[in-house]
């Protein structure tokens, strides 16, 4: 899901080296994905709720020098972040199935509304 893969074509045209900081960056944005779930899971039970957006936007590209501030790069977000919502509810929902048990202590099985990840995917829709 937060891959960017490469055709064998591609392989050919790029050496080793360079095929190895592509996966190196797949691992960077793999973790960052898992640790913005956490960051929102968290705010949510400790009730400083944050918009999934707000949480991956929190997480800056590692290869690129931010010139703006918090406030106008949250109201700026394009489509090029470097963890994106989609990625941060699917690190959510492997969350949910690698650990049961810490998702019911922080709430988000539990509830009227079901499962959190649902509920928050409806919404984004």
């Amino acid at each position: 899901g937060v891959a960017s893969r490469l055709s064998s074509a591609q392989q050919q045209k790029y050496d080793k080296a360079t095929i190895a900081k592509i996966k190196d960056f797949n691992y960077t944005k793999q973790i960052a994905s898992v640790g913005a779930a956490l960051l929102f899971l968290m705010a949510r039970k400790h009730n400083a709720t944050r918009s999934i957006q707000q949480v991956c936007n929190s997480f800056p590209h590692p290869h690129r020098k931010s010139t703006t501030t918090t406030a106008t790069a949250t109201a700026t977000a394009t489509a090029n972040d470097f963890i994106k919502s989609k990625h941060c509810t699917k690190a959510m929902n492997e969350l949910r199935i690698l650990f049961p048990d810490m998702m019911i202590s922080l709430g988000t099985l539990t509830g009227h509304s079901g499962n959190y990840v649902e509920h928050t995917l409806r919404k984004l829709s």
